[in-house]
């Protein structure tokens, strides 16, 4: 039986609500916004280099994403969305490329702003690598009330996010504890919530909440001077 979540920043009913009311603009725009999300592989060259699109923890001065291109960068550049494209920035804002996506077909094209070239890339599959666009609502949500800097998120089941995050639990495998479950994890500065409520609680540096993927609910939350242990779980950084 779970026990009684342990609030951090925010009460976790009005944090399922915001993220039905106010979601980030990624989930509003054309389908580029959310479709790009992930891995993809170049079809159209002998190197065959591979491109990857991770979102932003929040999205400042107009960047939404993290974008690693090896074909034309060593390091993550930051890319921007703007209609149905996003682009990728050079040091200086200029645009280095620009990705567009095809539905139908599920690939992206990414051009030079010149036209001089283009390459086209499927997409490498692994739907769990990818975190789903409600998923990534209720991180930016959870991110600004824990002030966090760092977040990461994995899907695992229920009984081994419980284990990450409660010292000392153990529970024999069942159908409930063996569902499928996302854990989000981030380093900031969560304020514990208190029953009855004590004056001016102190901070501690990372906080988690264990979610439902079928009800977007959170089934545990909390927050802990020390990180959570997740060292046998394929944790997933969020770009900052």
């Amino acid at each position: 039986m779970l026990k009684k979540p342990r609030l951090v920043g925010i009460a976790v009913l009005v944090l399922a609500v915001m993220a039905a009311i106010a979601a980030p603009r990624l989930l509003r725009d054309s389908p580029i916004a959310t479709k790009a999300i992930g891995a993809w592989q170049e079809t159209d060259s002998r190197q065959a280099f591979k491109l990857e699109i991770r979102p932003t923890l929040r999205s400042q001065d107009g960047i939404d994403y993290t974008v690693t291109y090896p074909r034309s960068f060593k390091v993550p550049f930051p890319a921007a969305l703007s209609g149905d494209r996003i682009l990728i920035l050079e040091d200086g804002g200029s645009v280095a490329w620009a990705v567009t996506y095809d539905e139908k077909s599920d690939t992206l094209t990414v051009s030079r702003p010149n036209g001089g070239e283009t390459h086209v890339m499927k997409r490498v599959r692994d739907p769990d690598a990818v975190a789903p666009g409600w998923l990534l609502a209720h991180a930016r949500l959870m991110a600004r009330q824990g002030k966090a800097k760092q977040a990461w998120w994995t899907k695992t089941t229920l009984e081994l996010a419980l284990r990450a995050v409660e010292p000392g639990h153990r529970q024999k495998p069942s159908a409930k504890n063996s569902r499928p479950t996302y854990l989000l994890v981030m380093r900031g500065a969560f304020v514990p919530m208190s029953y009855p409520a004590e004056p001016g609680p102190k901070p501690v540096a990372w906080g988690f909440e264990v979610i439902d993927p079928a009800t977007h609910l959170v089934d545990e939350a909390g927050g802990t001077g020390s990180p959570p242990s997740t060292g046998n779980l394929m944790l997933r950084q969020i770009g900052t």
